[in-house]
């Protein structure tokens, strides 16, 4: 964790990001790839979805949906819409993390 070097900290985010790659293959010779997400916050809230053949977005894809999510989000109007935003946010940032690692 960071610690600032001077200052009051306005906000502090204390994520864990749990990311599984898998590919499994049925009896025909089919692969099948998928991500499994799970996000767990300091207050126990957990987000967790799978997005199968992730290989299929790329990182600029998941940036500008990253992008359009945050302008939602600046003019939504309801705490569960802001929510939802947030988790869908994490989500394409998971799939990001999970190309650099």
């Amino acid at each position: 964790m960071a610690e600032p070097q001077s200052g009051q900290v306005l906000k502090e985010v204390d994520l864990n990001f749990l990311i599984q790659y898998v590919v499994e293959a049925d009896t025909s010779g089919m692969r099948r790839s998928e991500l499994r997400i799970k996000i767990k916050d300091v207050n126990g809230k957990e987000i967790k979805h799978n997005i199968v053949y992730p290989e299929d977005y790329g990182s600029f894809e998941a940036l500008k949906n990253i992008r359009k999510l945050l302008e939602y989000y600046k003019s939504a109007q309801s705490n569960k819409l802001e929510e939802a935003i947030k988790e869908e946010i994490l989500i394409w940032l998971a799939l990001i993390i999970a190309r650099v690692i």
